[in-house]
């Protein structure tokens, strides 16, 4: 579709006022931003800078690896509470340029205690000063780097907690949003513009039947899913295989109400018969998890 199309295809449509709401789609590519910097952008575009969350030690412990898997292989030895133990194993060619050589190189041992109590990776890491100077360097810089898959976690992040989007294609990347959160999508798409080689496209949707399908097949397939982890969550404590520990049955039970939510949300969607079956399926859900459990002793 031309620039040209696009904008004719969007007046038209932004002209109807029953719009069901908007499909959206977005490109991230080549995408390399620092923490701080993500922060000014989200909030310049009237999202909160939470949003970049700092990534998990364990997280930027992997991305740094992989900087350092040039000629050489990692590989996990040994890993308990407290401790991480790595090889690295040099890799390269022989005089006659057709055999591989491994050579050990080195073994590094992280060790976990010490870093959650003084968040000095540097400090924690033992082996060969050249290696354990280079990794500690990557794993503080990896640690505030958003790339472009940050980013995609990103925007499904804003989206399901600011919205309620439901994905249209079994493979992704492409949503529908309703047309209430209208005002999110185009700070969204505000925020990934100003990324560098990224878009983020929205396309109003009239309300007709073909849409209203298109929209409850997806929410029906997600919700689908939903329900079946639940139910294979409750036969895991029946068969003895889990407890269903307070925890366990309030977490449930917030996911059933949040499931509700979700239907009423798109009860005009999903139509009478269709959010009757899953209320009674729901009241089902509910009592399963609730229900009064024999230990199996």
């Amino acid at each position: 579709m031309t620039t040209m199309q696009k904008a004719q295809l969007v007046a038209t449509l932004e002209g109807c006022e029953n719009a069901l709401g908007e499909i959206v789609y977005w490109n991230v590519r080549n995408v390399q931003i620092q923490r701080q910097q993500l922060i000014v952008l989200l909030e310049s575009v009237g999202l909160p800078g939470s949003f970049a969350r700092e990534h998990s030690y364990l997280s930027a412990f992997k991305r740094a690896l992989k900087f350092m898997e040039e000629n050489r292989i990692i590989r996990p030895v040994e890993e308990n509470a407290g401790i991480m133990v790595y090889q690295f194993t040099a890799e390269s060619k022989a005089e006659d340029d057709m055999v591989l050589e491994y050579n050990r190189e080195a073994t590094i041992t992280i060790n976990k205690s010490d870093y959650r109590k003084d968040r000095n990776f540097r400090a924690a890491i033992q082996g060969p000063d050249d290696i354990c100077n280079r990794l500690a360097e990557l794993f503080e810089d990896e640690k505030t780097k958003f790339r472009s898959s940050d980013i995609t976690r990103l925007i499904q992040r804003i989206f399901s907690s600011h919205a309620d989007i439901v994905c249209l294609r079994q493979q992704g990347g492409v949503y529908y949003v309703p047309a209430v959160f209208h005002d999110l999508v185009v700070k969204v798409s505000s925020l990934v513009s100003q990324l560098g080689n990224s878009t983020l496209e929205h396309l109003p949707i009239p309300n007709v039947d073909s849409t209203r399908q298109a929209v409850r097949g997806g929410l029906v397939e997600e919700i689908g899913a939903v329900m079946k982890k639940l139910d294979e969550d409750i036969e895991k404590v029946k068969a003895g295989d889990d407890e269903a520990t307070e925890r366990w049955t309030l977490h449930r039970t917030q996911q059933v109400a949040a499931l509700r939510d979700r239907v009423a949300r798109y009860a005009e969607v999903l139509g009478d018969r269709d959010t009757e079956r899953f209320q009674t399926s729901f009241a089902a859900l509910e009592k399963a998890i609730t229900n009064p459990r024999v230990l199996n002793l």
